[in-house]
């Protein structure tokens, strides 16, 4: 299989563009990218892009698959449906990725669902048997007992308990470890969001073990002391990072540690309290935090939050944390890099922080994250200029994600789906 787009804007995710680029893909490879070659004449299958864009396909570095959309009403449990059966957690997990592949997002890192019920997702669209992106996955998380998203996650307390659950997870085939309890969250009922749960000897053991293992940690830390504790202990993402102030901002830079910053949340959240439609359970936790006092942050502070990490040299990750609540519906992901933008990023820089960081952060580079020849052909081809006009690349101005490619396979046609 051998076919071009000519006549593109390819923005390739390095930060660089090109007006009027072909891009030749073999197989499930790009063959060449440029305005310096003629496409042979033996490729029968070209298409003229009319001077659109082409990118390489996005990534969302925070989400949870397994169990489809959060349900808007009941507990924790019955929100995740977690009475259900691991098959049924599969099958929704199955049409969330089919979901967030026709939104142009052709890698993602899921971190923690029920069952290890991921790992099967991610062996299934890894062999062709299920469409959807590319996976990396953490398996249950890693929480104390009775920590946060203590109902799904795997409960272990102490240094020897903290180094045996990352084992189990090792043992099991994940791709990376979720620390959870680092700090509490706000999906989970009568716990403070900011306090650190973990201590910090604990979150080192789990980090250092990890390594150990060649799988870097995710931490999830919303409160300052648990960022900390995930900085110092060397943890490779801290997602949220909702109190980062300027000295760990700085320590971060050093030890190019990279913050997923989840703002799609905090967004939808403030658009439908507006609307009068926040889901049941989203508006029960705001009351119950703000009857114990506890501030809950805005997207302004989010936006600042973004700002700090940027200007304190952070790389920055797109993570949208669909299926962690619901108000982050699955296939709304690009909302994330409008959210980038305006926290002071440039479109462009929000399109990096999209693909070349991101495959950075996983260690995907050699694989995907760019337009580089002997990459996956990972493409994306979009009505009109991201450059431009970042809405583009998410749902909030329609769908103007076009065309969806994923390892040379066209599963989204001129806005059809093909899967």
């Amino acid at each position: 299989m051998r076919y071009a787009f000519t006549n593109a804007l390819a923005i390739d995710g390095l930060g660089s563009q090109t007006p009027g680029a072909t891009i030749l893909v073999r197989d499930t490879r790009i063959e060449a990218v440029g305005t310096d070659f003629e496409v042979p004449s033996e490729v029968e299958q070209r298409w003229d892009l009319g001077g659109r864009a082409i990118l390489p396909g996005l990534f969302d570095c925070h989400t949870h698959h397994v169990g489809g959309d959060v349900q808007p009403v009941g507990g924790y449990a019955y929100a995740r449906r977690l009475d259900e059966a691991p098959g049924m957690h599969a099958l929704r997990g199955v049409e969330a990725a089919r979901r967030t592949l026709l939104a142009g997002f052709t890698t993602v890192r899921d971190l923690g669902g029920a069952g290890w019920v991921d790992l099967n997702l991610r062996d299934a669209i890894e062999s062709g048997l299920v469409p959807g992106p590319r996976m990396v996955v953490a398996g249950l998380g890693i929480t104390p007992t009775g920590g946060h998203a203590f109902p799904r996650a795997m409960n272990a307390d102490g240094r020897e308990g903290l180094i045996k659950a990352v084992r189990e997870h090792v043992q099991r085939g994940v791709d990376w470890i979720k620390l959870l309890g680092v700090t509490g969250g706000t999906a989970t009922p009568d716990i403070d969001p900011m306090a650190a749960q973990y201590h910090p000897e604990e979150v080192e053991a789990a980090v250092s073990e990890g390594q150990r293992w060649a799988k870097p940690t995710a931490a999830h830390a919303h409160g300052l002391g648990g960022i900390r504790n995930a900085v110092g202990a060397g943890a490779r993402t801290i997602e949220h990072g909702t109190e980062l102030d300027q000295a760990t901002a700085h320590q971060m830079a050093e030890r190019d540690i990279f913050l997923c910053p989840t703002l799609l949340g905090s967004y939808y959240t403030e658009r439908l309290l507006e609307e009068g439609r926040l889901p049941q359970n989203s508006l029960e936790r705001r009351r119950e935090l703000e009857q114990k006092g506890y501030k809950i942050p805005d997207l302004a502070s989010g936006l600042r939050r973004v700002a700090l990490a940027k200007r304190s040299g952070v790389k920055l990750l797109t993570g949208g944390d669909c299926g962690g609540n619901a108000v982050a519906v699955f296939g709304t992901s690009g909302t994330e890099l409008v959210m980038l933008a305006r926290a002071g990023l440039s479109p462009m820089e929000a399109i990096v922080a999209a693909t070349s960081h991101a495959a950075e952060a996983l260690a995907l580079s050699d694989v995907t994250g760019s337009l580089r020849a002997g990459l996956a052909a990972d493409l994306i081809v979009v009505n009109g200029n991201p450059l431009e006009e970042i809405e583009a690349l998410s749902p909030l101005d329609g769908d103007r994600i076009a065309t969806v490619v994923k390892g040379g396979r066209i599963v989204k046609w001129e806005g059809e789906a093909r899967i």
